[in-house]
């Protein structure tokens, strides 16, 4: 019999909508708001993630998540899928690209 964290474990790993959810709890300690731009949001991440070569251009406006998702939650999700994988974040600025990459780090060594 599965247990309901083995089914919430299995669900993040294969949607990334619930997953950033999770990457949200663990970073902010509330949860995710329930937006459906989060949802497309999350679904074009994935479908870029998951095509050869996907590229995306994401343009909304500040402060709607859009580094949580692809510069720390896709990353994180990217690799736990594939430990090979090899990614590149780029930023504007150095202040921000530590930010990113601290954030990233407290999500791979969570639990």
């Amino acid at each position: 019999m599965i247990d309901v964290n083995q089914q919430a474990n299995a669900v993040r790993r294969s949607r990334f909508y619930f997953f950033l959810g999770a990457v949200f709890k663990h970073l902010e300690g509330r949860s995710m708001p329930p937006d459906d731009y989060l949802r497309a949001l999350a679904f074009a991440l994935q479908s870029a993630h998951e095509k050869d070569r996907g590229r995306l251009v994401v343009t909304i406006p500040p402060r709607h998540l859009k580094s949580i998702s692809a510069a720390v939650a896709l990353p994180a999700w990217a690799l736990g899928h594939n430990p090979s994988c090899k990614i590149l974040v780029v930023t504007y600025g150095d202040e921000l690209s530590r930010e990113h990459a601290t954030r990233f780090a407290s999500v791979m060594h969570s639990k």
